[in-house]
């Protein structure tokens, strides 16, 4: 009898701490440039006589997508086939070479039966492929229907007019959380969190955006490189908490959740209990 009670209480515990367990963790990276002409606003900017090149890496994975800002009076061309997004010493293309294709089409029936009929396509003034086709039915039913497809060739060259802003996002940073032999990959609690911090030489990321533009006439290249100087592991109720909705000054009824550490120069990745990393160590 005492053995069976020690093993029902032994089980109760297993079952309260499993439940009280978290099961989903955040890997927050914060970065820092390798540029002195890289400094941090309301975003991460670089600035030349030209141009303002503005980062927000806010996001799950890190976003190194960027706003160019010509600063000119002249129209700026940015040229994506010559730039790139560079990670741990690899070049990635801006310019994909892509076709994009929007298509909207109408379509009416009536009556029922077997379908009979057949279908045509023709070019429009204004180089839009127009299809239609129109089937008979038995009896006296009809169908039809029409519609366009409009395809646009992705530009390898963008021009960004004087004094506006154009935004150009392609790349996330990261996609598998890291491994390391000092942290705790699960964290459960406060005591268990802990931060590595890291040099340019060995970090585990360096990435960077090199931007090709060109100027009165003149091409210049945008080198925006960075690194991640700290990696700490977070389980999920010490990442997210929540807060009351502001609303014209006061705050409302409505709770929302919102991330602890958000900030221009972090990027985090959300994973879950038992998901493997990037890096073979254990801890």
């Amino acid at each position: 009898m005492k053995f069976i009670l020690k093993t029902f209480v032994a089980l109760v515990c297993v079952s309260l701490f499993t439940a009280c367990s978290p099961t989903s963790f955040y890997q927050l990276y914060k970065v820092e440039s390798t540029s002195t002409d890289i400094i941090k606003v309301n975003s991460l900017e670089y600035e030349d006589s030209n141009c303002v090149i503005r980062y927000n890496l806010w996001s799950n994975g890190g976003d190194v997508g960027f706003s160019f800002y010509n600063k000119t009076d002249k129209d700026i061309q940015v040229y994506l086939n010559k730039s790139h997004f560079i990670l741990n010493g690899y070049a990635y293309d801006y310019f994909k070479n892509r076709t994009y294709t929007s298509s909207k089409s109408r379509s009416v029936y009536r009556g029922g039966g077997v379908t009979r009929g057949a279908s045509s396509a023709t070019l429009t003034p204004d180089n839009r492929i127009e299809t239609q086709q129109v089937s008979g039915t038995l009896g006296s039913s009809l169908s039809s229907s029409a519609g366009y497809a409009v395809s646009m060739a992705e530009d390898s060259v963008v021009c960004v007019p004087a004094r506006t802003t154009k935004r150009f996002s392609e790349y996330s940073i990261n996609s598998l959380p890291i491994r390391h032999c000092d942290l705790l990959r699960f964290p459960r609690n406060k005591r268990q969190i802990e931060t590595k911090e890291f040099t340019i030489s060995n970090s585990p990321i360096v990435f960077s955006n090199r931007i090709t533009y060109r100027s009165n006439g003149n091409y210049r290249i945008a080198n925006n490189e960075f690194y991640v100087s700290q990696m700490t592991n977070y389980p999920a109720l010490d990442f997210v908490d929540s807060k009351f909705e502001e609303a014209c000054g006061s705050k409302t009824s409505n709770r929302i959740s919102y991330f602890k550490y958000q900030d221009v120069d972090h990027f985090y990745l959300k994973y879950n209990l038992g998901q493997s990393g990037s890096f073979p160590a254990e801890r």
